[in-house]
């Protein structure tokens, strides 16, 4: 089960990203909260930007970031890592 999980993470992940935006932009039209500011339509893409960015910055740092703790391990933990 779980290497069906990491094999399909990114369609679990942006499937339940629509489901929410979906869930929370119905209810912003059926009962909002207050007076809107800026356009729906405004911030709705600013909310698909950050997700966007949010998930290629997140598909880019987790590799580097394995390394650099790998690094660090065995650079300052000394001794070879198990792995």
């Amino acid at each position: 089960m779980v290497e069906s999980i990491v094999a399909n993470e990114l369609i679990i992940r942006f499937c339940v990203f629509i489901g929410l935006f979906s869930l929370f932009a119905l209810l912003e039209m059926v009962r909002p909260r207050r007076e809107l500011k800026a356009s729906k339509l405004t911030r709705w893409l600013g909310n698909w930007s950050v997700s966007v960015i949010n998930t290629v910055v997140l598909k880019l740092a987790f590799p580097v970031l394995g390394v650099g703790v790998r690094y660090w391990r065995v650079r300052v933990i000394g001794g070879r890592s198990t792995g």
